[in-house]
């Protein structure tokens, strides 16, 4: 995460990172969800999530009703469960 932290101030402004965040994954480390995101936050980046439920029967569903994905969405709550995550410096209430 540092090495990424140092290059945030030379990426462009509509730069946009995706991660997934599994609170029990980084515990096993040491780590929590505000190492990983507070210092996006702290460079002017804000958090969104992207609906998924994880199961692997919806999406073939999905693509049969041509569903297309849902917008990320702004997300400030605490991070207790694993979320795949867009961090963009828009601010909005959706990507």
């Amino acid at each position: 995460m540092a090495s990424l932290v140092g290059l945030l101030a030379r990426m462009r402004e509509d730069v946009e990172i995706a991660v997934e965040v599994a609170p029990n994954r980084l515990a096993a480390h040491g780590h929590g969800p505000d190492d990983v995101l507070g210092p996006l936050r702290a460079a002017g980046f804000h958090v969104y999530r992207v609906p998924d439920d994880y199961r692997a029967a919806s999406y073939p569903a999905q693509m049969r009703r041509g569903v297309t994905a849902r917008p990320p969405v702004r997300f400030d709550e605490p991070v207790t469960v694993q979320h795949d995550l867009v961090l963009s410096r828009v601010d909005a209430a959706h990507l």
